[in-house]
């Protein structure tokens, strides 16, 4: 494949990693009704430590450093954290 070719599938792969962050925070709503609705708390440190350990060892089958999988499972937590205090805000 030639450069531009290889660039273009990046592309293709960037749209799809924020679609599925899309969906990923559409559930993170959902979520956050339940905790409005039960009273919960929006972050347990458990459930979010328990998030980057996932991110971690699937990071790990596919070769991708830790620290940069750490980041990107923090990033997405604090986006879900965002995502369920809008719930609960309203």
């Amino acid at each position: 494949m030639d450069l531009e070719t290889l660039r273009e599938e990046i592309r293709k792969k960037d749209e799809e990693i924020i679609r599925l962050i899309g969906e990923r925070t559409a559930l993170a709503k959902e979520v956050g009704i339940y905790k409005k609705e039960n009273e919960l708390p929006v972050r347990n440190p458990e459930v979010e430590k328990k998030v980057i350990d996932r991110y971690l060892e699937i990071g790990r089958r596919y070769g991708i450093d830790d620290t940069t999988m750490a980041s990107v499972a923090r990033m997405l937590i604090e986006e879900a954290v965002a995502a369920e205090e809008r719930i609960l805000d309203e």
